[in-house]
């Protein structure tokens, strides 16, 4: 094999499959660099919303501690009228009158 024809073997082959290469190698790096960016966003993103659950949550937690003490001083109040057996409630004091 002289030179000429090995030149030529490395310009017909050798360019496009190290243009392939390159091309590869950018490509490659380009995903890379894009699912680490990705990465950081979703993990920033699942921490909020981790916090944002946590305090919803709490919330309704709240909400249902007040619920339950208003529905646990209906109770008494329904107990009460019906151990009194006869009562009209009272619109103006907001009290229930006894008649028996």
């Amino acid at each position: 094999m002289d030179a000429a024809l090995l030149m030529d073997l490395f310009e017909t082959v050798g360019i496009p499959v190290l243009a392939a290469i390159a091309a590869g190698y950018a490509l490659w790096w380009l995903i890379r660099w894009i699912t680490t960016s990705l990465k950081k966003d979703l993990a920033s993103e699942h921490a909020d919303t981790i916090t944002e659950i946590r305090e919803t949550k709490s919330e309704l937690d709240e909400e249902i501690r007040d619920l339950n003490s208003s529905l646990n001083s209906q109770l008494k109040e329904v107990r009460r009228i019906v151990n009194n057996r006869v009562a009209i409630f009272n619109p103006d004091t907001e009290e229930f009158i006894r008649y028996e």
